[in-house]
């Protein structure tokens, strides 16, 4: 099958977090499945741009990937009109197209080129209808609306929501159900010869301390706001906690150093950047906990990489991942300092019980979000679609 993936930003651009990763993934193990995958994205990569020839074919990992140039730079629309003339010149040869987001400059295109060129398009949402996030930008995003955001939704042949919760997202808008298909992110087993030990070494981490890492963007829905206090309180109670903060930022850096004096906990919080490749896997093994506070999430990869590595999660309820309660991988939890501080703290103390949530975090990760599944059931939507 010719398969087209749109997306606004890819690989590298990895200070955009879960939806590159996740995408590029689904784009490798299509490709080994014998698909011709294309990418078609910009060169966005924050205040700069990824090193590709714009609007050239570049191999990758089994699949090509074309980088059109983003030109304003913007973090919000990413206006690439390059492919513009590359879709026209490519209008037979697509059998599926699947978009993964709705509120870029590529869908205001594809919703049209798509009917024209008598092409299924699929619209992946990744988190952009939860109504938080929808909240950012808000008058944007209600223009972006009326003018091609439901209209696209409405014509799809299917949307994927990650979770049951982003599909009452769709509902919300007027999308009928049966046009609705909940595909979560997959995940693999983590690479090999991670090394959490030279992590742990790298960043004056002792071997017995009790290492929470928090991984994604820095950025004021991910709720650092919450998880800095509540790890001031647990820090005052287990003298080995340790807080790894690794994200690039997006704005709230300034915001997360005052968090950080306020609680002073400067000496007890370390802030590492960005991490990609093998020394994000090697934080992953250093840490005895996961925790991703946020206010808003599609189905974060970082959650599903740390269940791979076998580490208890700390999670809020806006994650969007019920199934790591009842699997009893780690807890589920409101957006309260104080319910967050106390679960925290019980695992800090209780090393039996972060054993235990890990071997059940690494049982769910295979059993539930493998990869391999999460590609079987694209596939199967995939054809489905083509066929209608």
């Amino acid at each position: 099958m010719r398969i087209l993936q749109v997306v606004p930003y890819f690989d590298p651009a990895y200070r955009y977090g879960g939806p590159v990763h996740s995408v590029l993934q689904l784009c490798i193990h299509l490709a080994r499945r014998g698909h011709e995958v294309t990418v078609y994205t910009t060169d966005a990569n924050g205040d700069a741009r990824l090193p590709f020839p714009a609007g050239k074919p570049v191999e990758r990992d089994g699949f090509t990937a074309v980088y059109f140039r983003n030109y304003l730079l913007h973090e919000y629309f990413f206006p690439c009109p390059g492919v513009l003339q590359r879709l026209w010149a490519e209008r037979p040869r697509f059998d599926v197209i699947h978009s993964h987001s709705p509120y870029s400059f590529l869908d205001l295109v594809l919703g049209s080129y798509a009917g024209f060129a008598g092409t299924p398009l699929i619209i992946s949402a990744r988190g952009s209808l939860d109504p938080v996030a929808r909240r950012k930008k808000g008058l944007l995003k209600r223009a972006s609306d009326l003018l091609y955001v439901g209209p696209n939704l409405r014509r799809a042949a299917s949307c994927v929501a990650l979770t049951s919760w982003e599909a009452q997202n769709y509902r919300a808008l007027g999308i009928p159900p049966g046009k609705i298909v909940v595909i979560p992110n997959g995940i693999g087993p983590p690479p090999e010869g991670i090394d959490g030990l030279g992590f742990r070494r790298r960043h004056a981490l002792d071997e017995g301390d009790v290492v929470f890492l928090f991984m994604s963007r820095v950025d004021w829905k991910k709720g650092l706001d919450l998880l800095v206090p509540a790890f001031a309180r647990v820090s005052a109670r287990c003298h080995k906690a340790r807080l790894v903060i690794a994200g690039g930022d997006y704005g709230y850096g300034p915001a997360l150093a005052r968090h950080v004096a306020d609680a002073r906990v400067g000496d007890r919080v370390l802030r590492v950047g960005l991490l990609a490749g093998p020394e994000k896997w090697n934080a992953l093994a250093a840490a005895d906990v996961f925790c991703l506070t946020a206010r808003s999430e599609g189905l974060p990869m970082a959650a599903l990489e740390a269940m791979s590595c076998g580490r208890p999660l700390v999670l809020t309820d806006a994650c969007n991942l019920p199934e790591v309660a009842q699997a009893g991988a780690g807890v589920i939890l409101p957006q309260d300092v104080g319910a967050i501080a106390e679960a925290m703290t019980r695992l800090c103390a209780d090393r039996e019980l972060r054993l235990g949530q890990a071997a059940a975090a690494r049982r769910l990760a295979r059993e539930r979000f493998s990869i391999e599944r999460t590609i079987d059931a694209i596939e199967a939507l995939y054809a489905r679609v083509a066929r209608a």
